[in-house]
């Protein structure tokens, strides 16, 4: 697991339970909190595409922010093409919807990815188009998936470890390691 502030990445232990903080109003909506970058023409500015919201964006604000950046039970080699696809896949739980992010590692270039998968499924065909005409790797960036526990002080994110491979097949469930 690698935690991220735009000083440094931190290797530790952490608990899973964090408070929620829902942008998203509906699946496929994008998070009205990321402004796009200057050059709004950009094809690869942060937007609504088909079945999630990808690209650049402009960070307006400076500030040290923990955030949990990446959580993968595995995540096999990748070389993200276009017109090809990463299969994500993570352990259902209790029907309810997942939301999918992905986040830049790469210091000062600020890239997002997300998406709600309905309640039920397992696994997610991210088209990787995005991310090729970035020339994004493996390395540059972390993948979470969320699914919001209705709690006593209100809804929890409770993230779900993520398989992460170019197989369109997900695993079996137990398949994760």
């Amino acid at each position: 697991m690698i935690l991220r502030t735009p000083r440094a990445a931190l290797c530790l232990p952490i608990a899973l339970v964090l408070p929620c903080d829902h942008a998203f109003a509906q699946p496929g909506s994008c998070d009205p909190t990321i402004k796009p970058p200057s050059a709004v023409s950009s094809p690869y500015a942060y937007r609504q595409r088909t079945d999630r919201c990808e690209g650049i964006y402009a960070r307006e604000v400076a500030g040290d922010t923990l955030m949990v950046a990446s959580l993968t039970r595995r995540f096999d080699d990748l070389t993200p093409t276009s017109g090809g696809h990463a299969s994500l896949s993570w352990d259902s739980q209790r029907g309810l919807p997942v939301h999918i992010a992905a986040f830049s590692l790469r210091p000062h270039f600020y890239y997002r990815m997300d998406s709600v998968r309905p309640a039920g499924m397992g696994s997610y065909d991210w088209p990787t188009d995005v991310l090729a005409g970035l020339n994004m790797t493996k390395t540059d960036f972390g993948v979470v998936a969320t699914v919001a526990l209705p709690g006593e002080g209100g809804a929890q994110d409770v993230y779900l470890p993520l398989r992460v491979g170019t197989s369109s097949a997900p695993p079996k469930a137990g398949e994760f390691n």
